[in-house]
């Protein structure tokens, strides 16, 4: 009776964190300006284009947004650019439609009668409160009491991907379920999952190829490299859908110099404009509150490496961080919704160890 009453307990605690994630979307939208580029991809799928794209996003987005946050969404040099110019906004869009499934599930959403700014909030809501759900399996699987969820939902920082409008939550709860599948063991879902990782986001490529890594040399060679050639397709098949304007574009946009029109970019010839960006991130790292989760997870894991004492949770961590340093060496940004599920790794693992150690110095005798 007891076990049935703890368990009842947990899982009302897990309750309440969902009910919580929901309602921090639903009630405290941020309302982001990648909701306009999303909402025009959706809209560019739907077969609209020139003015008709433009009038029909902004009215969108008009009725989901009050007065003064619509002014915010259109002042400035790059967001009022996009609002005059339907030439400016096609072309921003583009590079947005490669997150295929998010926009599909706006799309998707939107039929069922609410805008399509609304939608992307839906998505949101709906794929960081299955976070929590998945979260909650981890824990299970490694026998660690459910209220340390809090815990990961805080530092993951799951209830503020509810609050966004973009692709980013959907890409936490597909690459956390990834992970939990291989430590699971559930390999088909898992080769399953890593197949259309890039169509979430391009650059989840990096994370296919490491899991397949993995997979290739622990469980199935055929299957792996039947998974390679399928995330490969769809990183193909999002390209096409979509524009990519290549690495030095982003690049230049997201640290160098906005560019309203990406067809029209120039990318910089100094060097320190590509230094720069790298030293930032350093410092941002350091810096930032989850530093010393990654810091002391890693730690862990290279005394268990040296030791030879390596485990499947050892190799989920690796496949993370790994994730992480090489992302950043593309793309020199840390910014924390982008990598929300290796946070959610680091801190399970790191609790995960901190719990073993306490178990076994209380068994220890005296």
């Amino acid at each position: 009776m007891n076990t049935y009453i703890r368990l009842a307990k947990d899982y009302l605690f897990v309750l309440i964190c969902f009910i919580g994630v929901i309602l921090s979307g639903a009630l405290r939208p941020a309302h982001n300006w990648d909701m306009i580029p999303y909402v025009a991809s959706a809209y560019i799928s739907d077969g609209y284009s020139e003015e008709d794209l433009r009038s029909k996003t902004y009215d969108d987005v008009k009725n989901e947004v009050d007065s003064e946050k619509f002014t915010e969404l259109t002042t400035g040099y790059l967001p009022a650019t996009v609002y005059r110019d339907w030439r400016s906004l096609y072309e921003m869009s583009k590079s947005f439609s490669v997150r295929v499934m998010y926009i599909e599930s706006i799309r998707l959403i939107s039929k069922t009668g609410v805008s399509c700014s609304r939608a992307s909030r839906i998505s949101s809501i709906i794929f960081a409160s299955s976070c929590v759900i998945l979260i909650s399996m981890i824990l299970s699987q490694l026998e660690i009491p459910q209220f340390f969820i809090i815990l990961v939902i805080y530092y993951a920082g799951i209830h503020h991907l509810a609050e966004i409008s973009t692709a980013d939550a959907m890409a936490c709860f597909f690459s956390t379920l990834t992970l939990y599948c291989i430590l699971s063991e559930r390999n088909t879902l898992a080769f399953i999952t890593i197949s259309f990782l890039p169509l979430v986001r391009m650059d989840y490529i990096i994370l296919s190829a490491f899991a397949l890594l993995y997979m290739f040399f622990f469980v199935s060679k055929t299957a792996s490299l039947i998974s390679l050639i399928a995330s490969t397709m769809a990183y193909f098949f999002a390209i096409s859908h979509g524009a990519n304007y290549g690495f030095l574009y982003y690049f230049n946009y997201t640290f160098i110099k906005i560019e309203p029109y990406p067809s029209k970019f120039v990318a910089s010839k100094l060097v320190l404009d590509y230094v720069k960006p790298y030293m930032k991130c350093a410092l941002d790292v350091f810096r930032h509150c989850n530093f010393s989760i990654y810091f002391f997870s890693a730690f862990i894991l290279l005394g268990k490496a040296i030791n030879q004492q390596i485990n499947r949770l050892d190799y989920i961590l690796i496949i993370s961080i790994v994730f992480l340093l090489v992302r950043l060496t593309f793309l020199p940004l840390y910014e924390w919704r982008y990598y929300s599920f290796t946070m959610i790794v680091s801190s399970v693992y790191l609790i995960h160890v901190c719990l073993k150690g306490w178990q076994g110095m209380k068994r220890a005798p005296v």
